[in-house]
């Protein structure tokens, strides 16, 4: 590798180099967790910034300490893989979803069971809002559902949210504790479409527009619709006030980032009918 200096002398430039031998990347990896025994599908940051969780395709959940380097410690309680994984720092129990249809509540320190939810399909998203003392959880082939953190209890459902089959459904709950961002459909076509799909002549799902959106918790009615492009969907959610960015990382033909201004939302959020918002950036 040959590294220059260049250093203007009236009307010449002159140049003095220096060679050194070629220097290899630094390798990234600081470090390797083993232990699992099965492919891991998704992860989560404990509080304390040391402490990993994994959810495996088996149904497990992992604690790893990303310091120490120790086994991880198992929380075993679902039977298939693991969708969403969510602590809560408030009160050390951390939240798991997976396609066998259950929510599970976990002591972090202990392991044991605090609660299950029976959802009766395979969960794809889940969020909570402990503010607010509620979850966000997205099943397959229905709409999103709001249920009290308290006693599991359904409250009530997001009116047209859709997770899209077997996906990921992300769910994520803005920081007032009772927006919630999730992903549906709503209808756009015309008489004549409505009437063949009612008939069975065209596909169910013909004349509906997928969106990203925002849903007032406490009544499931939805507020700001975001529109997708095309055939994307989102996958994940990303909030940042400080940036003043919503953004959804979407999948489909290909990948790419959508971003709305958190500021526009909460603009939309105080209007007394539904608002539609455009993005203000893909890429």
């Amino acid at each position: 590798m040959k590294f220059c200096r260049l250093a203007p002398l009236g009307l010449l430039v002159s140049a003095f180099c220096v060679v050194a031998q070629d220097v290899p990347p630094a390798n990234p990896e600081i470090g390797q967790l083993r232990g699992s025994t099965s492919l891991s599908h998704t992860f989560a940051w404990m509080p304390d910034g040391r402490t990993l969780l994994s959810g495996e395709e088996n149904g497990s959940v992992l604690l790893w300490d990303t310091v120490g380097n120790a086994e991880p410690k198992r929380f075993e309680g679902h039977s298939k893989w693991v969708s969403a994984l969510v602590p809560d720092s408030s009160t050390g129990r951390i939240y798991s979803a997976s396609h066998d249809g259950k929510v599970i509540v976990w002591n972090a320190a202990s392991a044991e069971k605090v609660a299950v939810w029976e959802l009766g399909k395979p969960v794809l998203g889940l969020a909570i809002s402990p503010k607010a003392g509620l979850a966000a959880v997205a099943v397959k082939d229905g709409p999103v559902r709001i249920i009290s953190l308290s006693d599991g209890r359904e409250l009530r459902v997001l009116d047209g949210s859709k997770p899209n089959g077997l996906w990921d459904g992300p769910v994520f709950f803005l920081d007032d504790g009772r927006s919630v961002v999730a992903t549906g459909d709503h209808f756009i076509g015309t008489p004549e479409i409505a009437a063949m799909v009612a008939a069975g002549k065209i596909a169910p799902d013909a004349g509906r527009q997928s969106f990203s959106g925002v849903w007032k918790a406490e009544t499931g009615a939805v507020q700001v619709r975001m529109p997708s492009l095309g055939w994307e969907f989102p996958k994940q959610f990303y909030y940042t006030a400080r940036h003043d960015r919503l953004a959804a990382l979407c999948v489909g033909n290909g990948a790419q980032i959508t971003e709305w201004s958190v500021t526009d939302i909460a603009k939309a959020l105080a209007s007394p009918v539904p608002v539609e918002l455009p993005p203000t950036s893909r890429r």
